[in-house]
């Protein structure tokens, strides 16, 4: 079963395995996007035929009738969680038998201290009149770096795993890092990466020193700070970083402890969210 199949690419790579195999396969392909849902309907007649099964519905709500052997799926953002991926497969994993397997299995976010007076500026100097600069800088950003100085190497910070077959599932999140700034520079902010384990030794990476060979699929994601601050070789960087949720939205919040001490950016969510419906 592909959950939130788009246009059909992960079917299509589905089927492509089945007949290399030589195995006869029935796949589901559950969208709610209607754009997307032409699509699937237009290769369903023409390409698929009988093979696959289109379900037009939302994966959190779309009752299955009969259980899956494979969940795949294809939800990850430049953080690995940030586009709901634990909500939705959580939701969608009741499609799944018990001994099943879901593809990918585990997503691994990781942060990193980031010198970017270049991304700070343009913050800055890009801000829409309807926004504050504060709005601005409480929001993260995907971006493909360039000009910028990576402080410390990145560490992880929270992890997924999928199926989740815990009584009560729990994707809140809280963690403290602590970074040793070897050089004086200017802190600016955050940079954030993912790791993903698809199957066993099948893995994708955007990490810098595990970053899947000529993968462009995602960029990091950039967590700014209000203020640039200026960090002596030597020092400890240190940020308290939050996955918060409630029923309607997720977000994050993140605060610098060390050098200095800062307000919790982002708080509920003000700023940036990422809606659930």
């Amino acid at each position: 079963m592909v959950v939130g199949a788009g246009r059909g690419p992960l079917v299509q790579a589905a089927l492509n395995v089945s007949y290399i195999l030589h195995r006869k396969v029935k796949v589901y392909a559950v969208e709610k996007n209607p754009y997307a849902i032409n699509t699937l309907i237009d290769r369903v007649k023409h390409e698929w035929s009988d093979q696959v099964t289109l379900i037009n519905d939302d994966m959190r709500v779309y009752e299955p009738p009969e259980k899956a052997d494979i969940l795949v799926s294809e939800l990850l953002g430049s953080f690995g969680d940030n586009e709901l991926s634990p909500e939705c497969l959580d939701g969608a994993q009741r499609f799944l038998k018990r001994n099943g397997i879901s593809i990918p299995c585990s997503y691994t976010s990781y942060l990193a201290p980031l010198q970017s007076i270049k991304i700070f500026n343009e913050i800055r100097n890009n801000r829409p009149a309807d926004k504050t600069l504060k709005t601005c800088y409480e929001t993260p950003y995907v971006i493909h770096l360039v000009n910028y100085y990576q402080i410390a190497p990145a560490q992880a910070l929270f992890k997924f795993e999928h199926p989740n077959w815990s009584d009560v599932i729990n994707n809140e999140r809280y963690k403290k890092l602590r970074f040793n700034c070897t050089q004086t520079c200017i802190l600016t902010g955050f940079v954030g990466f993912f790791d993903t384990v698809l199957y066993k030794d099948v893995t994708l990476s955007i990490h810098p020193e595990t970053h899947t060979h000529e993968m462009v699929s995602w960029f990091p994601i950039v967590f700014p700070l209000m203020e640039p601050l200026k960090v002596s070789g030597g020092s400890v960087i240190e940020i308290s970083f939050w996955r918060v949720e409630n029923q309607d939205k997720v977000w994050y919040e993140w605060c610098l402890e060390s050098p200095a001490k800062t307000c919790i950016m982002n708080p509920g969510g003000r700023s940036y969210s990422i809606k659930k419906h």
